[in-house]
């Protein structure tokens, strides 16, 4: 299947070439908003970073524990 968007392409790309360099940052991001939706009570915020970061956790733990 072909994909009209290259900079998708390329996107994909450097994420699966940086991975590990990428993984501390979206941590962090999904920590920072977490905090931030809970101080200003946007518990929609909140739900937001949570489920990324619930998602990364899992896959985490399954490929250490394969």
């Amino acid at each position: 299947m072909q994909n009209d968007h290259p900079w998708i392409n390329l996107l994909m790309h450097y994420f699966h070439d940086h991975y590990s360099e990428m993984m501390p940052i979206i941590f962090l991001v999904c920590i920072v908003g977490i905090i931030f939706g809970v101080v200003r009570e946007m518990r929609w915020l909140s739900v937001f970073f949570t489920v990324p970061l619930i998602i990364i956790v899992f896959c985490l733990i399954s490929s250490n524990l394969g």
